[in-house]
């Protein structure tokens, strides 16, 4: 008798939990966005898409200490995931590295960028979900004329960088050289190798905290240039996967 109720106790459990998760697959797939035919045709046909995420744009876009993709924009598409059934993989690499892989078709999204009529050639955008303030930093001992600030002064800019067409043109005086990484900009301020750094503020700043630097400090913005909108990408031949990212977005 014992053992009868014993498996009548397990049948039950087991009936509980089959009952209970059959409801919780239902609720989660009467809470993912509806889609058309064209973007049902296309998820299907494109089961997993490979996220070329950067490696040092913390807190916003980067790989944390065990090499997994981590960042604002990473925990957003996740959840845009969950809402869509897009299903993601995420890589990590240098900015370069990450936007040339999808222009390469190596990877399909880019999780977090700036549009430009340059970018504008190769890319289609999502809708912005990030209002990104950029900012000049430099040493706090390096000093600027009042009247001409940026006379003989060298900016360092992570290359591809979305805005330095609008440097070049507001600031011809500066001279603007290129380097692969944030870090590599940050040490050739350090070392006298360049007066100015141009990137976002809170990235800046998460850096030189995660690397205890305290002789850096925040000069001014863009004249006229507030904040940028920050955005997803892929390639044009995928305008399924932002209208199904825009409708995560939007949910």
């Amino acid at each position: 008798m014992k053992v009868f109720n014993y498996q009548s106790i397990i049948y039950l459990v087991l009936y509980i939990l089959l009952q209970t998760n059959s409801e919780f697959a239902q609720a989660v797939e009467q809470n993912k966005i509806p889609l058309t035919p064209v973007e049902q045709q296309w998820l299907a046909s494109h089961p997993v898409i490979k996220v070329a995420g950067g490696n040092e744009w913390a807190p916003i876009d980067f790989q944390d200490d065990d090499g997994k993709h981590q960042g604002f924009s990473h925990d957003y598409l996740e959840l845009i995931g969950e809402k869509t059934g897009l299903r993601l993989s995420f890589s990590s690499n240098s900015w370069t590295n990450a936007y040339n892989s999808v222009l390469t078709k190596k990877n399909a999204l880019l999780p977090a960028l700036y549009q430009s009529t340059e970018r504008d050639k190769f890319l289609l955008f999502s809708n912005k979900y990030y209002l990104s303030l950029d900012y000049f930093f430099t040493r706090n001992d390096i000093e600027f004329n009042p009247f001409t600030p940026f006379k003989n002064k060298r900016l360092v800019l992570v290359k591809d960088y979305a805005l330095e067409p609008i440097i070049r043109n507001l600031y011809p005086e500066l001279k603007i050289v290129s380097t692969e990484s944030l870090a590599n900009a940050i040490s050739m301020v350090l070392e006298g190798k360049a007066d100015l750094i141009y990137d976002s503020y809170d990235t800046i700043q998460y850096y030189l905290k995660y690397r205890s630097i305290t002789n850096f400090i925040p000069y001014k913005v863009i004249k006229n240039i507030q904040t940028s909108p920050l955005k997803m990408a892929t390639t044009k031949e995928n305008p399924e996967l932002i209208s199904i990212i825009n409708k995560g977005m939007a949910a």
